[in-house]
């Protein structure tokens, strides 16, 4: 079977999208298949790192071709596609990030849905971006013959959404890589991550991910503004996520509560670097209390290194985190600030939810994303 995969995510995305791509790709050639792989990578631009693919059943075709001739191209002809790109037709052809903006005549067309933000949370995103989005799902949905989803939670989701058979849906969660974990040495990394990130002398609690309305920057700020004096003075706040439009507001929002002194603004760091991982094991607990998700990556990531997270009570993120976290409502920063506040003071509660997150993160591997991934496709194969 030759199986065709997008890679462009890999390369040019951003965050949790990118992080999947790359590592599904990387994981694939390393298992024992049968099958043929062409990897589809547009726009790439020179010098580009790309997944690290070392697979004679692999081959990896480039273009640099601009998106915007080929989004016009396919929009007026439907050329070129993805067999053509490819100089080959394929049995199966996957999109791994989630939409099938390809043009794609042979085979069975497989895409990855990461979540549906804009419609269970249209009000957490701009008026233009939702209506972007909704047409992008309409015609993914309309044009996939199967379906990854990253979560039970968001199986249910597109089911309940769209009326896909639960049949041509594959529940498929994620991966944590392997430089999450608990660093014995991390005293010998502290002094350098803490300069180069702004992060201080002091403990921190910690938020990573993007700095927009669906995540909840603004209940973090005030529910670590509602703590007593003394947990801030003993603990400043970090986040972890890509500068956007949003910052100046969060900024401004920390400096008339009185916190901007306490506060940390880390720009995006890339996957695969330790960097991240030091900072998770740095800090004293990840707070992740977003309004949805379709997957979570950091709450693992932080768990994986030795940290407890408190994450929103919402479906997706107790079933990624397996039911051990501690939960609150992210529509209220007193129950945020309450669970904040028991976590650091409790040292029973603060252990087991450290050693229950260790053991449970450890069940998270991009390998095991992978092999279910390639038996999935195995399964279309009849």
């Amino acid at each position: 079977m030759h199986i065709g995969i997008d890679g462009t995510p890999a390369i040019n995305e951003v965050r949790a999208i990118r992080r999947y791509a790359w590592n599904l790709l990387a994981e694939l050639a390393k298992l024992d298949s049968e099958h043929t792989f062409s990897l589809l990578y547009l726009g790439r631009k020179p010098g580009a790192s790309m997944p690290p693919v070392d697979n004679p059943r692999f081959s990896s075709i480039c273009t640099g071709i601009p998106g915007r001739l080929l989004k016009l191209s396919w929009r007026l002809t439907s050329f070129p596609g993805a067999d053509f790109l490819l100089k080959r037709s394929c049995d199966l052809f996957h999109f791994p990030g989630g939409s099938t903006y390809i043009p794609v005549k042979s085979g069975k067309i497989i895409t990855t849905m990461h979540g549906f933000l804009c419609q269970f949370a249209p009000e957490k995103m701009e008026n233009a971006r939702v209506s972007h989005a909704q047409r992008i799902l309409e015609r993914t949905v309309r044009k996939t013959d199967h379906f990854i989803t990253v979560s039970e939670a968001n199986k249910r989701e597109l089911n309940e959404l769209w009326g896909v058979p639960l049949e041509r849906i594959t529940a498929i969660p994620l991966g944590v890589g392997e430089e999450f974990r608990e660093y014995k040495d991390i005293a010998e990394h502290e002094f350098q991550t803490r300069r180069q990130y702004g992060l201080g002398e002091k403990d921190f609690l910690l938020f990573v991910g993007a700095l927009e309305p669906h995540k909840n920057i603004h209940g973090i700020i005030r529910a670590y503004s509602l703590l007593e004096p003394a947990l801030k003075k003993k603990y400043n706040l970090a986040l972890v996520g890509a500068h956007t439009k949003y910052t100046p507001e969060y900024e401004e929002m920390a400096r008339k509560l009185g916190v901007a002194d306490n506060l940390a603004f880390v720009d995006y760091i890339q996957p695969g670097s330790s960097d991240l991982a030091y900072i998770y094991n740095l800090t004293h607990l990840l707070v992740f209390p977003t309004f949805y998700e379709g997957w979570a990556s950091p709450p693992l990531e932080a768990m994986k290194c030795g940290t407890p997270a408190l994450v929103s009570d919402i479906p997706s993120l107790r079933e990624s985190t397996g039911g051990i976290a501690s939960y609150c409502n992210p529509e209220s920063t007193e129950n945020i600030a309450t669970k904040i506040t028991e976590i650091l003071q409790n040292k029973v509660l603060y252990d087991k939810l450290k050693q229950d997150g260790l053991t449970t993160s450890a069940q998270y591997t991009w390998e095991k994303c992978a092999r279910e991934t390639l038996k999935m496709y195995d399964s279309l194969q009849a």
